[in-house]
């Protein structure tokens, strides 16, 4: 798909929710690109100051395609292979494992805007079913690192990961392996109360104790990337871990329908590495 674009002779760009601010891009070397009312933004070549502004961030890309629709489930994940020049195979029939297998190429982009999504308010929904797992029972609002679908990252749009301050992370990036995403995430105090969320199953206990006790205990994560606040100052996000397993330290993601936006970001609160579980899909 994105081949068709590059190779026209000419595109034009209608960009719905864009106003004479800024501007996007398509892989064609000649394009004429208009805003939500129709009025002209220019070529490549007027706006490209503006392109680059905008076309460095994951998350902001997968915004683009999050209410895209496609008559087959593969297409919408291989119509973004070219937006992150990634050069993968395609495999008709691998359903919801083709969006997870783009998003461990870009693992490797050290973007962890890639992270930085947020799961509906209906939860993850009927689409995406979860082998269960013995070791970890997730909430209603609780998932992995990865989102299964572009459409988490809808609210995305003005996000980036260029700015002047940074969380500098002692052990370096992240990696996928067999449970999950691992890297610099634990602190090491909080391995005594990974045992206490070990032992709290969420159907076991009161759902507002289990509540409580995920208040108390989980870990306020930092990503290099930053959005706008109301007020339209750069804050960076924010997520929120809980402890699952104490050996090898193992988190989920919880109270995903949402992110903090911080002001400050610490960059010594992560002395060990962990992992973050990530849920396999039917």
């Amino acid at each position: 798909m994105f081949k068709w674009y590059r190779d026209a002779v000419i595109c034009l760009t209608y960009l719905s929710d864009v106003r004479k601010n800024s501007g996007t891009t398509v892989g064609s070397q000649v394009f004429r690109s208009f805003e939500t009312d129709w009025n002209y933004l220019g070529s490549k070549r007027e706006l490209a100051e503006s392109i680059e502004d905008v076309t460095g961030c994951i998350a902001a890309k997968m915004s683009w395609a999050a209410h895209r629709e496609t008559t087959r489930e593969e297409d919408m994940v291989y119509s973004l292979f070219g937006i992150f020049n990634l050069h993968l195979p395609v495999q008709y029939g691998e359903g919801k494992g083709d969006f997870l297998r783009l998003q461990d190429a870009l693992i490797a982009k050290n973007d962890k805007s890639l992270f930085a999504w947020k799961m509906p308010l209906e939860g993850p929904g009927v689409a995406y079913q979860i082998i269960p797992d013995t070791m970890v029972d997730l909430g209603p609002d609780e998932w992995g690192l990865l989102a299964p679908s572009p459409r988490w990252y809808e609210h995305c749009g003005k996000m980036t990961i260029q700015h002047k301050k940074t969380v500098m992370r002692q052990r370096g990036g992240f990696t996928r392996t067999s449970q999950g995403i691992s890297g610099p995430i634990s602190k090491r105090n909080h391995y005594v109360t990974a045992v206490l969320t070990g032992l709290t199953v969420v159907g076991a206990i009161p759902f507002q104790i289990w509540l409580a006790v995920r208040q108390r205990t989980t870990l306020k994560y930092t990503l290099n990337c930053w959005e706008p606040n109301e007020a339209g100052a750069m804050r960076a996000v924010r997520l929120h871990l809980r402890p699952v397993r104490r050996d090898p330290p193992t988190w989920i993601r919880t109270a995903s329908q949402s992110y903090d936006l911080v002001k400050e970001a610490a960059s010594t609160d992560y002395s060990a590495v962990g992992t973050v579980w990530q849920p396999q899909l039917f």
